[in-house]
């Protein structure tokens, strides 16, 4: 009896060993080891996405397979950019749910979906005006010591404008606002008796996410205005 007893206690060796390697070793098949956030940026029809990894020691594993799956269902390896410190990917801003997976061995797998949403079209300044109803397209010359009113056209989906004044290509005042219209306050231009040429830029923009990376990306569209010149005088 005392020799039957001996495999007995083995296999309950065994297995108590076996349990304590698991616990020592745990495995997590949804990846919770590691985090995963994305920073995404439609600018027209191009889109770069920078999906920043790390392991739970908080290192940045650069031996990961990621790759990213569009709206149209096009699969896309990701590379990593030491500069970055993320796997960038640079292509066309399709519009529509991009899906993110990961198959790290430091940081697990993880996979989450990113919003994209291109803008259709451009901001375009429309009218230019002085506190003395001088207007900057009928080619007048705009006094510098007014309030200055600048409109553009909407653009569908985006939900924040930003207006940017250039003098010999500085900015010297931007604004941004959630409407089609901004005022450039008096005096903000150094404006000379001869005629100071002054540029306007309209950036709009829509977002989705947020920048703390709650949501677990941060998603922004924006297109680009062509400079709209004018001449101001004091």
């Amino acid at each position: 009896m005392g020799s039957s007893r001996v495999p007995y206690v083995r296999m309950l060796a065994y297995w108590a060993l076996a349990l304590l390697l698991a616990s020592c070793h745990p495995t997590d098949p949804t990846g919770r080891q590691g985090r995963v956030w994305v920073f995404a940026q439609a600018d027209g029809d191009d889109l770069q996405m920078d999906v920043h990894l790390e392991a739970a020691d908080g290192q940045v594993p650069g031996g990961a397979r990621v790759w990213l799956t569009d709206p149209g269902g096009g699969l896309h390896l990701v590379s990593f950019d030491a500069r970055s410190q993320s796997y960038r990917f640079e292509g066309w801003a399709l519009s529509g749910t991009w899906r993110v997976e990961i198959d790290s061995l430091a940081a697990g797998r993880l996979n989450l979906d990113v919003p994209v949403v291109p803008l259709s079209s451009s901001p375009e300044v429309v009218s230019v005006q002085d506190g003395a109803g001088h207007r900057a397209e009928s080619y007048e010359q705009l006094a510098a010591s007014t309030p200055i009113r600048v409109e553009w056209r909407v653009v569908p989906g985006a939900d924040e404008y930003l207006l940017e004044v250039l003098v010999s290509g500085v900015v010297v005042y931007s604004v941004k606002v959630g409407d089609v219209f901004a005022i450039i306050p008096g005096n903000t231009i150094s404006a000379s008796e001869e005629g100071t040429r002054v540029s306007l830029r309209v950036t709009a923009s829509s977002s989705s996410g947020d920048l703390r990376f709650n949501r677990g990306y941060y998603s922004v569209s924006s297109s680009e205005s062509r400079m709209f010149s004018f001449e101001a005088v004091p």
